[in-house]
């Protein structure tokens, strides 16, 4: 719980102080002389307002304080329905009489306002593992949820929550998810169907760019329209900062400075003529083999063949266009420097080529391996 303020805990003392009072007043003259139901609604829902937050936002024990006024105003408001069928109050014109057990159609769409707000914006979410977490959603798409908690903002992926709080929290995504898991599970069982036919297991084509399975069509889906650019690029980074251990090494080398770089091997991925009514899920597993070399002032000249690896995941839907850009770990470009003999060495990264598998809904649609051409599965080449 969080730690409570004594100046709201004095304003909301001040504030009940004077409510006893005019419940006693009610009370004992059976008169509303003086008093409007239409104030007291508006601070009644201003103090549930009060309590919604320190449940949701702070809770700490000042909670009580706001229920304590809330309940005496409330009182004071069943005080004012008891007098007003007593004793009507001659006090107020023709104009301003209230019918009793009459509540004013703005508080009532007032306090459903601040009721709906409360439970949209103050939920509580259950996790597969069990756990439960309260709090306000802040922002999320078809990926992640991010949420406000007492704890701090939190980002959950939409696997990590439960079926019921999926549905409760984003219904489309629900829906969406659940359509899918229906035609998975049809799939399956034609599948399944046809193997106890009799059907050979040879019939099962090992090469995933085939589109059809003994005449049953693969989950292809709406792939043909799809259309593909995929692309590799070499970005630089930061300027590498050696770390105490790596100067000491490079001394042993018989180097005092180093001008290094990171670079980053980029795979572009670019999607066209999506259905933004499907969920797409698209996979990509790349790896850059490059050679690392060193020339210059060095006794022998080096050459070593190093790779460096990406995957990446996204679910993409109510979009026609896409696009990934997933980047490989750093590999370092520069120079070695002796300030002492005024040598240096050079360390380039020469690009051999790339591995890359693309997949849409769990398909291969792309797939370049081991330098050789380019293989575009199920969509059109864009």
């Amino acid at each position: 719980m969080s730690q409570f303020s004594i100046f709201e805990m004095v304003m909301l003392i001040c504030f009940g102080a004077a409510w006893p009072f005019s419940l006693l007043k009610s009370w004992r003259s059976r008169s509303n002389a003086g008093k409007s139901v239409i104030f007291l609604y508006v601070i009644f829902v201003g103090y549930v307002a009060g309590v919604l937050h320190k449940l949701f936002y702070a809770p700490d024990t000042v909670i009580v304080l706001y229920t304590l006024n809330g309940l005496m105003v409330l009182g004071d408001i069943l005080l004012y329905y008891r007098n007003a069928r007593v004793k009507p109050d001659t006090t107020k014109t023709a104009q301003d009489l209230v019918t009793p057990w009459h509540t004013p159609p703005c508080v009532i769409l007032t306090l459903a306002c601040v009721l709906a707000a409360a439970s949209l914006f103050g939920i509580t979410v259950t996790l597969r593992n069990g756990h439960q977490v309260s709090g306000s959603v802040v922002q999320m798409d078809d990926t992640n949820l991010i949420f406000k908690t007492t704890a701090g903002i939190k980002t959950y992926a939409w696997h990590q929550l439960s079926n019921q709080s999926i549905k409760q929290i984003n219904p489309g995504l629900y829906h969406r998810l659940l359509t899918q898991a229906h035609a998975r599970i049809h799939l399956n069982t034609q599948i399944l169907h046809h193997a106890a036919s009799g059907a050979r297991a040879s019939l099962l084509e090992k090469d995933t760019s085939s589109t059809t399975l003994s005449g049953l069509a693969r989950p292809t889906l709406d792939l043909a329209q799809i259309k593909l650019n995929v692309s590799t690029s070499i970005k630089r980074g930061e300027k590498v900062r050696l770390t105490p251990s790596q100067k000491q090494r490079l001394r042993k080398l018989g180097w005092d400075d180093a001008d290094l770089w990171q670079y980053y091997g980029v795979l572009t991925i670019a999607l066209d003529n999506l259905a933004p009514s499907r969920v797409y899920t698209i996979r990509a597993q790349a790896t850059l083999h490059y050679d690392r070399k060193i020339t210059g002032d060095v006794r022998s000249k080096s050459d070593f063949r190093q790779k460096v690896s990406c995957n990446a995941t996204q679910i993409i839907t109510n979009a026609s266009r896409a696009r990934l850009n997933p980047r490989t770990p750093p590999f370092e470009q520069g120079y070695w420097r002796s300030t002492e003999n005024r040598s240096q060495a050079r360390i380039d990264a020469d690009v051999r080529y790339w591995d890359i598998s693309i997949w849409i809904n769990d398909v291969l649609v792309y797939q370049e391996k081991d330098n050789k051409t380019r293989k575009y599965y199920h969509v059109q080449k864009w």
